[in-house]
């Protein structure tokens, strides 16, 4: 779907019906907030921690699919609703931005882009605008430059490829470091987008939202990225603060699209599956899996 300065929102007819349902499920909505984010505000003194509400049941543990890559889905309800989470450490990994801006090709399914570029692992790199191309946020690679302006209301950085060996292989900067002008320029691999949670682990996400599938990316504390899926539609601000309570011990939380393309790809050895997004009424129990995406950022077995 193409995007606007402001985060996705589901058509109100389908939002309706489900939305009491789901909030008595998670149980952690305001009932009178904005609908927008406002990623670069500070947060409010009485933002909910991490240690608010017991953990989510666990779905299973980690699965090794190869060195320094696991699997794990957690189930965050009765009723289905599940985050895949694919953890992969840098240091075994290149993360790559596949553009139809740089290679000059149509937009194209996750699967296709993961077979052209032979990716493990691929997630939706941010989302865009009208002209079926152009990151919301901004976004480059080497000289490659598909959006040049810098979005005041995003917050992250996801960035890869530094100028140096002493700097993190792959990273998400946080507009709250007062360095990440400069940071940001020694690396390679640049992606913007909103933040759903920051650096210090509280919930920027504003309350009582639209549901929708949502793809993010993530950085845990022992500096492994972590790409998540959660299919189902779900309120954005409750899956931030789940994500906090589940033990991926995830710092600044990057979201990169909602709704049906939101998606998740990964092209392991020992596991294949591609993941879509579905809106609340979507028949497709899989979700659109041929939805069409400009921007993908994946991930290489590194030599």
């Amino acid at each position: 779907m193409k995007r606007d300065m402001t985060h996705p929102l589901c058509p109100t007819g389908k939002v309706l019906f489900f939305a009491l349902g789901f909030l008595l499920l998670f149980q952690t909505v305001a009932p009178h907030a904005a609908d927008a984010p406002d990623p670069d505000a500070p947060a409010p003194d009485n933002a909910p921690s991490a240690h608010d509400h017991a953990v989510p049941t666990q779905q299973n543990s980690w699965n090794r699919l190869e060195p320094g890559l696991d699997f794990r889905e957690f189930q965050l309800d009765e009723n289905g609703v599940r985050l895949a989470v694919v953890r992969i450490d840098p240091a075994r990994f290149d993360f790559v931005l596949c553009s139809s801006s740089q290679d000059a090709q149509p937009a194209r399914p996750l699967a296709i882009w993961g077979e052209q570029y032979n990716l493990v692992v691929a997630i939706n790199a941010s989302m865009y605008l009208p002209d079926g191309s152009t990151s919301t946020g901004y976004m480059r690679q080497g000289t490659h430059i598909n959006n040049h302006r810098i979005a005041q209301r995003f917050g992250a950085f996801f960035v890869a490829g530094p100028d140096t060996p002493d700097l993190p292989h792959a990273a998400i900067i946080d507009r709250d470091n007062p360095d990440w002008q400069n940071l940001i320029d020694r690396y390679t691999l640049v992606i913007q987008n909103y933040r759903m949670t920051n650096a210090e682990r509280r919930v920027l996400w504003s309350t009582n939202g639209p549901l929708y599938s949502i793809s993010a990316v993530a950085q845990d504390g022992d500096g492994r990225i972590l790409f998540l899926h959660c299919r189902e539609p779900v309120e954005a601000y409750a899956l931030a603060q789940r994500i906090l309570l589940l033990p991926l011990n995830a710092r600044t939380v990057m979201y990169v699209e909602g709704g049906a393309q939101a998606g998740l790809l990964i092209r392991s050895a020992s596991l294949t599956r591609v993941m879509a997004g579905r809106w609340p009424a979507d028949f497709l129990v899989t979700g659109d899996l041929k939805a069409a995406l400009p921007n993908v950022l994946g991930a290489h077995r590194k030599p």
